[in-house]
């Protein structure tokens, strides 16, 4: 047998090689506590939500909540399409009819009507999550139901910048619904 000068390793190799994985065992865990803090974040903002929305707030009858579990994958596609215009296309009607019938009350009906890159990134936002959570809506998995909260709190934060109070009632009312239907989503 011929020798193999790496299978005859010194103290001070075997001590490296130690540190070395150490290392990157350190490195492993740094990402895992960010990954952790993410998870922590959702689990408070989770627990703050369920509190007031499934807890505190009226419960919705089984019959209600089974048929908007069956119809949730057609609703959160038709949600996709309205976010799409919705974001884009009523901000502009909006201007239009500011600019030619300059009203008070317009703006607590369609909001500010800007259309600028923060809206647009949180239409992307809100968009990419409900198109990652449409898979899973079929086959009822937690994830998806994450997914969909996400995608509200997107829209409420979006709503709440161009401070268009009306959609952030309606945001509010099916983030209501979603916290209702957690239970029939598994992991």
């Amino acid at each position: 047998m011929p020798y193999n000068q790496s299978q005859d390793w010194t103290a001070e190799e075997v001590k490296y090689s130690k540190e070395k994985s150490t290392k990157n065992t350190s490195d492993n865990s740094k990402n895992s506590n960010s990954n952790t803090f993410q998870n922590d974040l959702f689990i408070e903002v989770d627990k703050f939500l369920d509190e007031y929305f499934v807890k505190k707030a009226p419960k919705v009858p089984e019959n209600v909540k089974e048929s908007l579990v069956i119809y949730m994958p057609v609703i959160n596609m038709a949600t996709i399409v309205f976010t799409i215009f919705g974001r884009l296309l009523i901000p502009l009607l909006a201007f239009i009819l500011r600019s030619v019938f300059w009203t008070p009350w317009l703006y607590y009906i369609f909001g500010t009507g800007s259309i600028d890159g923060t809206s647009l990134l949180i239409t992307v936002a809100t968009v990419s999550f409900q198109i990652q959570a449409q898979p899973g809506l079929q086959s009822k998995t937690l994830l998806a139901w994450k997914f969909m909260v996400f995608a509200q709190i997107c829209s409420g934060i979006g709503y709440i910048l161009t401070l268009n109070l009306t959609a952030l009632l309606f945001n509010t009312l099916w983030l209501y619904f979603i916290y209702q239907v957690k239970k029939y989503y598994k992991v």
